[in-house]
């Protein structure tokens, strides 16, 4: 195995674990940020490793290459957004560059004669593909929940940003 695609395939494994537990970290604090930034780090190896892997093409750049500068892209500009206070932003750019990833590996593992196919032999490539279509939802049900639970993600104390007589342990009005 060349050493790019080893170096590949590490940084996208990392992606997949890193950004799958990003999906459970409460949003908008410090481990969530650190997080994040060893995640974004670990998807630039991914791409700027990916313009080395040419086997799909004859030595040429392929299609799947403008798959990696559309994730480029969408990193980019999921950091740019939280850096302007766009949460939403933010929030869109990297649920595509995350479930892109997990798309990406999926059919890794299943084109033949890829590196991950035959390390993994082919057929079994395929069924382990149906079982990733039936735990797939769990990543993203997770994303959403996450979402739903995290509606402040700047770091603030939810219970503080809520009218006093709305705040637990004190009296109504």
């Amino acid at each position: 195995m060349r050493t790019v695609i080893a170096v590949h395939i590490a940084a996208a494994v990392l992606s997949l674990v890193v950004g799958a537990s990003i999906l459970l970290l409460r949003k908008g604090t410090t481990r969530h940020r650190l997080t994040g930034r060893v995640w974004v780090a670990a998807m630039f190896v991914t791409v700027l490793s990916s313009f080395d892997i040419r086997e799909l093409n004859h030595g040429q750049l392929s299609w799947v290459h403008s798959l990696a500068v559309l994730t480029a892209l969408s990193l980019v500009r999921a950091i740019w957004a939280i850096r302007h206070g766009n949460v939403r932003g933010h929030v869109a750019a990297m649920r595509g560059s995350f479930i892109g990833l997990v798309v990406a590996g999926m059919a890794a593992v299943v084109t033949p004669h890829r590196v991950l196919n035959v390390m993994l032999g082919g057929w079994s490539a395929r069924m382990s593909l149906a079982a990733a279509a039936h735990v797939l939802p769990i990543p993203l049900a997770i994303a959403d929940a996450s979402r739903r639970v995290s509606l402040f993600t700047d770091g603030r104390d939810e219970a503080a940003l809520k009218p006093a007589s709305c705040r637990p342990g004190e009296p109504s009005p």
